[in-house]
């Protein structure tokens, strides 16, 4: 899977390019679009040259561990699909720009092991949809870091290849807003 999809200014010019790929598609190698996630997306500014200026929806200077323009399958199914920022529902917000890249009907492949106890599925499909806002309240200059812990594997089983999601972590800095 491939999009590109500009994001317009209000004089009608081009401000942005959202991207989603998966590494499988053709079309996003074809056109530089290099990820080793299941499914990734990417905010670029249209005259873009250098890797910062291609990734505007990872925490600057140090991205996120788990970042949340990447998704996986074990992101993308049971409780961790509504894992607020890293489910099926991502908030970016940056450069009075409120951004929102939701996938939903998720279709899992079936599952591969690797190793005797570790196994994943792969993304065969899935609905994405996209909406960008006005939000001058958003004013930093690359996306604005998640108030969420990205999930765990669960203590029982860290091999299993799933995440714990059933309740969503603050950070510590966001626990006292």
């Amino acid at each position: 899977m491939y999009v590109r999809l500009p994001v317009l200014a209000m004089t009608g010019k081009p401000a942005y390019f959202l991207e989603c790929a998966s590494p499988e598609s053709e079309r996003a190698r074809a056109a530089g679009f290099r990820t080793s996630h299941e499914f990734e997306c990417r905010l670029s500014l249209p005259d873009a040259k250098s890797a910062a200026d291609l990734q505007l929806l990872a925490p600057q200077p140090v991205p996120e561990p788990s970042g949340r323009a990447e998704f996986t399958w074990n992101q993308l199914n049971g409780d961790c699909l509504r894992y607020p920022d890293f489910g099926g529902q991502r908030i970016f917000r940056l450069r009075a720009l409120r951004l929102s890249v939701t996938v939903s009907d998720v279709r899992l492949g079936p599952e591969t092991r690797i190793g005797k106890r570790l196994y994943k599925h792969s993304l065969q499909g899935f609905v994405l949809h996209l909406q960008g806002f006005y939000d001058p309240a958003a004013t930093t200059e690359f996306a604005a870091p998640s108030r969420y812990e990205p999930p765990k594997a669960p203590a029982a089983d860290p091999a299993s290849g799933l995440l714990d999601c059933k309740v969503p972590v603050l950070k510590h800095s966001a626990a006292g807003r």
